[in-house]
């Protein structure tokens, strides 16, 4: 990767990297399949994917803290939503696509830019638009599965 490698969010292998590792402790039992790849320009990869993913209550409490009726991950007490409860030990396919740019100069990936699609994966568990808004609302992780921002809560 180029030191300045971006997914249009982030800069850098060091941040790209601490990134993923957040991802991978938040939630559990994660397979990334590899479904296809192709070249769709001079110079660039698709990648369409399949992850799969466990919603745990480790998940439950350092992505979606505002499930609990404490606000903040039931670190101070309160009770887990029902919708919560129901979303505890399920587990998730979530659809995506990498694109790789490649410096053929350096020799390099130079971008990476992703897209997955959590909210489709998280409607067909909760079974509504309204409770996937209210899953996504206040939470650590958006709907195309980005994280937003460190958890105050733990890892």
């Amino acid at each position: 990767m180029a030191p300045n490698v971006s997914d249009g969010h982030l800069c850098g292998p060091i941040a790209l990297f601490q990134t993923w590792m957040r991802l991978s402790s938040y939630f559990d039992d994660i397979h990334v399949d590899l479904k296809s790849m192709k070249i769709t320009a001079e110079h660039t990869l698709l990648a369409t994917t399949y992850t799969s993913i466990t919603i745990s209550s480790k998940t439950l409490r350092l992505v979606f803290p505002q499930m609990n009726s404490d606000g903040h991950g039931g670190m101070k007490g309160g009770t887990w939503s029902p919708l919560a409860q129901r979303l505890e030990g399920q587990r998730l396919i979530v659809k995506g696509s990498v694109r790789f740019d490649w410096d053929n100069v350096n020799k390099r990936v130079v971008r990476l830019l992703s897209y997955s699609d959590m909210a489709t994966a998280m409607l067909r568990v909760v079974g509504s638009l309204e409770d996937v808004s209210y899953v996504f609302d206040g939470a650590l992780v958006t709907p195309d599965f980005r994280l937003i921002r460190h958890s105050v809560y733990g890892v």
